[in-house]
């Protein structure tokens, strides 16, 4: 290379030096451009595959729920599971969807048994509260004798309107005292009603030697408004006159010989839903020493003690019965034993449970026959048996059973009229428990049922219901007595 080419090859070179630079420096602002983009590009990747993995979980979600994935094809159907590992993004988001799952349902469970600790809190404080009230006290009750304040108990039935019941037309009532030679009452004998030869109704005497007739309610073919009342032991009979002025009556027996034997056949009846849970435990308590003051009267009475327990027609075990047994203190197992549970709505199955009740192996004559109804909700009125608990109390009557309905707390006014319906129409009574300031299960004398304050006294529960059935033997301890 001569001289002369030699300042032209380093121009030449100098020319390129400077495109490089030139090509560098647009390079230079290439890779800026691209570093200010690639946060953006960052962004909808991670969107793209946070929405690919939201798609993912909804549905790894669909195929738990539809089962095993495999089980959902054939093997000829030429389809193949799909592999939970398969494809590059498969396990990460797989990875995601569990950790989202598990904090999902973490943060689930933290809130769940935060409830559930509030919830239990609650209830221990509600379960605590009770036992507070319950503690130094006694269940006290009032009672109301329909059948003693009858004009009181006629305004009752004619002012109420508030709930479905079976309408009995008691207005006109006639009692019938039978009594032996000696004046001394007749007790659990069958007395007939009859027009002519024709029996149309039967009864059984109760404690004192009574039956009452309510004329409206039975079916007199004939009658010309009187009806002869027969006691089918000796034929002995006297002849009642309807709608006159006399409404009381006396048989007496010449013939009649009462039987020396003293007995008392006593059954409990009680709801055993899981509205009574509350007062089941004291109820129980209370009746056990019922039973044992009851074992211990002087009376020397042969006692039996039945138990019926009913709930709602769906319940499993919705009727308990047990038969009639002397032994208090297996009486006392079995009352230890009732458990309230179930129960979804108010009414319970009172009319199957009475049945039952009657049912039981009643000895009726020469006995003091008692049912003590335990409830705080009336009957159901829509089960269809092919019979009422209007007839239940007929049945009852006929037997010669005196009902004594107990009213827990929470027994609404249709429950309350039905319960003094069926303690007046069998000459039992209308007892209610009673509270005081702290609530139900307190001592007091408040209550919610409609009686007049005039017409009854408080006393403690098992107080009361022994001095009923103390009443109840004194006629066949006089009896006996003779």
């Amino acid at each position: 290379m001569n001289k002369k080419s030699t300042p032209t090859l380093l121009l030449i070179i100098f020319a390129l030096f400077l495109l490089i630079l030139s090509a560098c420096g647009g390079a230079e602002q290439a890779v800026e451009e691209a570093a200010e983009e690639a946060p953006a590009a960052e962004v909808e990747e991670e969107a793209v595959e946070e929405a690919m993995e939201e798609e993912a979980v909804e549905e790894m979600m669909d195929e738990e729920a539809a089962g095993d994935f495999s089980a959902d094809r054939s093997e000829g159907d030429g389809v193949s599971p799909i592999e939970p590992s398969s494809g590059s993004k498969a396990e990460p988001t797989r990875a995601s969807a569990e950790v989202a799952l598990s904090t999902a349902d973490e943060e689930v469970r933290v809130v769940e048994e935060v409830e559930v600790e509030k919830v239990v809190e609650v209830e221990a404080e509600a379960a605590a509260d009770r036992a507070e009230v319950a503690e130094g006290s006694q269940l006290t009750a009032g009672e109301i004798d329909d059948n003693e304040f009858w004009d009181d108990y006629l305004l009752y039935l004619r002012q109420f309107d508030e709930a479905e019941y079976i309408f009995v037309d008691v207005v006109e009532r006639h009692v019938v005292q039978v009594t032996d030679a000696n004046g001394l009452p007749v007790v659990g004998e069958q007395v007939d009603l009859q027009v002519g030869t024709q029996v149309v109704a039967s009864r059984h005497t109760t404690s004192n030697g009574e039956l009452m007739i309510f004329p409206n309610t039975l079916d007199l073919p004939n009658s010309n408004g009187e009806i002869d009342v027969v006691l089918a032991e000796t034929g002995d009979a006297i002849t009642v006159t309807f709608g006159g002025n006399q409404r009381e009556w006396e048989l007496r027996s010449q013939s009649y010989s009462s039987g020396a034997q003293t007995q008392l056949d006593v059954l409990f009846l009680i709801d055993g839903t899981g509205s009574m849970a509350d007062e089941i435990e004291q109820l129980t308590d209370n009746m056990i020493a019922i039973s044992q003051q009851i074992d211990a009267l002087p009376a020397q009475a042969d006692v039996r003690y039945g138990l019926s327990v009913y709930r709602d027609q769906e319940e499993p075990g919705a009727i308990e019965s047990f038969e009639f047994i002397d032994d208090v203190q297996a009486f006392t197992n079995q009352l230890e034993q009732v458990e309230a549970r179930g129960g979804g709505d108010y009414p319970e199955d009172l009319v199957l449970g009475m049945n039952t009740a009657l049912n039981n192996s009643w000895r009726v004559e020469n006995t003091v026959s008692l049912i003590f109804l335990i409830a705080d909700a009336p009957p159901h009125l829509d089960y269809n048996y092919g019979y009422t608990y209007a007839d239940n109390m007929t049945w009852a009557a006929e037997k010669g059973i005196k009902l004594f309905s107990i009213a827990s707390s929470g027994l609404d006014p249709q429950g309350e009229f039905i319960f003094r319906q069926l303690s007046q129409y069998t000459g039992g009574r209308f007892i209610f428990l009673t509270y005081g300031e702290e609530g139900p299960g307190s001592t007091g004398d408040k209550t919610d049922v409609n009686v007049n304050p005039e017409d009854y006294t408080v006393e403690a529960l098992d107080e009361l219901i022994v001095n009923i059935v103390e009443e109840e033997l004194a006629n066949l301890s006089q009896i006996s007595a003779e």
